[in-house]
């Protein structure tokens, strides 16, 4: 979840802390925010979720 694009990372409120700075490679951009992990079912229905900090690896 996008919260500040890196060229605006200096207006940043929240999520301004290191471990909230992420790297998503396929737009290949730094970001500023959290990333969502979420399962859903045959029809997309969201079943579990999590957050976590954008410096977290996806396992």
């Amino acid at each position: 979840m996008l919260v500040y694009e890196n060229h605006k990372n200096f207006r940043a409120k929240i999520f301004s802390e290191k471990e909230y700075h992420g790297f998503t490679a396929s737009k290949n951009q730094y970001f500023f925010g959290i990333k969502v992990h979420m399962i859903v079912d045959t029809e997309g229905v969201p079943i579990e979720f999590s957050f976590t900090p954008g410096t977290q690896i996806a396992t």
